[in-house]
């Protein structure tokens, strides 16, 4: 499954979902503005409960697809809204990042 939403393409395949959006636009040769907040609600509001809850993530944080796809319950502290990225890509140092009450 597809879902092209302005500059951002999420890819549904067998190991998740990753955003596509620079290799489309260096094969296309075409600079995308980056989506306005609104459109990125509505994208997320439009999603199934877990889609949405991804979304809400990598909004939120920045994260990549890949350390988010790969964070587990443990990772998440629900009491002082924070999750630990201990896996990180592109050989990146385990960080915490705050996240909202959107996302639990």
């Amino acid at each position: 499954m597809v879902i092209c939403f302005e500059s951002f393409i999420f890819q549904r395949s067998g190991c998740g979902v990753t955003a596509a959006h620079s290799v489309v636009a260096r094969e296309v040769g075409v600079q995308f503005p980056p989506p306005r907040r609104a459109r990125v609600d509505q994208l997320i509001a439009g999603s199934n409960r877990k889609t949405a809850a991804f979304l809400q993530l990598l909004k939120e944080t920045g994260l990549r697809c890949g350390e988010a796809w790969k964070s587990k319950w443990t990772d998440f502290d629900f009491e002082q809204n924070i999750l630990a990225v201990n896996k990180t890509e592109k050989r990146g140092k385990p960080r915490q990042l705050r996240i909202s009450d959107k996302t639990g």
